[in-house]
């Protein structure tokens, strides 16, 4: 007669335990991925039936789309942990300055034409603006979910090592972009014929400040690891 082991699994007269159920996980996943290549497919052969000058509006379409489903899913992240009116300020105040440059870099890549043909303009370029503004102000998101959870990690409780905590999470891409691109940007400017003091001497302030960021986030990252290995060790 066959007898539950331990776990209360039944074994065959063999003694053979059968082999766990599978959850499903990749089936779902399978099953969503073709769901998104049919919607895909669907969504070209919609584009390609419509007369040309209706293209940019459709496109335009499933980039706000895309970026605000980005956005939504990064402000999820946001509410899964607590912050208070003083880190909400701060990070209003980071949003509008991330924006603002993304916005400047957009304009600075359209006169290298590495972006668009001519000057970027909110009304002829607004949906690839949009979408550009909308991912930055995600990953600034992002970064100030992690930072909030520094905060819950290591029981912060100071309103100005709270603030820190989450500017270095939200700093965190922008500042290890910055320690790799600013040197660059500073020695190329050097090699220029007339070149540009402050901007050499505002890339080596921002190449610092980036430095003590980096750093930051990883005290921050390492306490919170040494934190939860000694919950565990308990």
């Amino acid at each position: 007669m066959n007898k539950p082991n331990r776990d209360g699994v039944w074994k065959d007269p063999a003694g053979v335990e059968p082999p766990p159920k599978s959850d499903g996980t990749w089936v779902r996943g399978l099953v969503g991925l073709m769901a998104v290549n049919a919607a895909g497919l669907g969504w070209l052969a919609a584009r390609a039936s419509v007369p040309a000058d209706s293209r940019p509006a459709m496109d335009g379409i499933v980039q706000l789309a895309a970026g605000g489903a980005v956005a939504f899913a990064a402000y999820y992240m946001l509410t899964r942990f607590a912050f208070r009116t003083l880190e909400l300020v701060a990070m209003v105040l980071v949003l509008g300055v991330g924006v603002q440059g993304t916005i400047a870099a957009l304009e600075t890549f359209a006169e290298l034409s590495f972006w668009w043909d001519g000057p970027v303009t909110l009304r002829q370029d607004f949906a690839g603006v949009m979408l550009a503004c909308l991912l930055t102000g995600s990953l600034l998101l992002i970064g100030a979910a992690w930072g909030l959870r520094y905060c819950e990690k290591l029981r912060l409780e100071g309103s100005g090592i709270r603030v820190w905590a989450m500017l270095c999470g939200m700093l965190l891409l922008p500042a290890a972009t910055c320690f790799v691109g600013l040197p660059v940007g500073v020695l190329a400017e050097s090699f220029q014929e007339q070149p540009d003091e402050w901007a050499s001497v505002l890339g080596v302030v921002g190449w610092f400040f980036s430095v003590i960021v980096c750093i930051w986030n990883v005290k921050f990252f390492v306490a919170s690891l040494a934190l939860q290995s000694s919950i565990a060790d308990e």
